[in-house]
């Protein structure tokens, strides 16, 4: 288990820990006898009984929140990977080069890719597929492996080559010390199709990218340093 997950259960400890030094029992107590209700009386016991389990539930869940929302990107911001990637890939079967650019999703606990979108390039960027991974593995603290699923119902260019349109495929990145071209940090790995596309594999050359905010900025910066990347890819290949 990470430290991350480790100290993930410590804001719901503390939690448990302030309300027992601050006799909360008691205080809810006192609070229903303030406002004229028996120990008899069911409003007593609803308050008491119920209440008391409920609110510490609550303050519990919403600590866990709290870390897992702010205080975890704070402590552990040199681990944390999420935010906007460029891409490149080189398909070593059919000599051709893939661009895209992804969302990755970090949490304590989890580790997901949304918004991915990946396009070929003839004269200009051709959307190729949208694609996703819901889980995804950090074996290490540089070292990233997962199934990607790509779903390319709208790429109607693509379809009329007879590439399936729906996929999946496997990756892994890991960081390596190189120069990258925008990013913060440079990804190096490599990737493999299933199914009808298993003959389509190779190398990535992938760079994190946190003056990157939205998908909009993230294609603008693709087009510019498309040619950029294929220098880098070529280079690990």
């Amino acid at each position: 288990m990470t430290p991350e997950k480790i100290i993930r259960f410590l804001p719901p400890v503390f939690c448990m820990i302030f309300f027992w030094l601050l006799n909360y029992p008691e205080k809810v107590h006192d609070f229903v006898i303030s406002i004229g209700a028996q120990e008899d009386m069911f409003i007593y016991s609803a308050l008491t009984k119920l209440g008391i389990p409920f609110t510490l539930t609550i303050a519990m869940f919403f600590s866990l929140w709290v870390y897992d929302k702010f205080l975890w990107k704070l402590i552990f911001r040199k681990n944390n990977l999420g935010g906007w990637w460029i891409y490149v890939l080189k398909n070593i079967a059919e000599k051709r080069f893939a661009f895209g650019y992804f969302k990755l999703n970090h949490l304590p606990n989890s580790i997901s890719i949304q918004s991915g979108e990946v396009f070929y390039f003839n004269k200009s960027l051709e959307f190729r597929g949208r694609w996703s991974a819901n889980n995804v593995t950090r074996t290490e603290s540089n070292h990233l492996n997962f199934i990607f699923s790509v779903n390319g119902k709208t790429s109607e260019k693509i379809n009329s080559l007879g590439s399936p349109l729906i996929f999946d495929g496997f990756m892994e990145l890991k960081k390596v010390d190189k120069q990258s071209t925008i990013g913060d940090s440079v990804w190096n790995g490599n990737y493999q199709d299933f199914g009808e596309r298993r003959n389509s594999f190779g190398a990535v050359w992938a760079e994190k990218c946190s003056n990157i905010k939205d998908a909009t900025q993230a294609k603008i910066a693709l087009k510019k340093i498309r040619k950029k990347l294929e220098k880098k890819i070529i280079e690990i290949t």
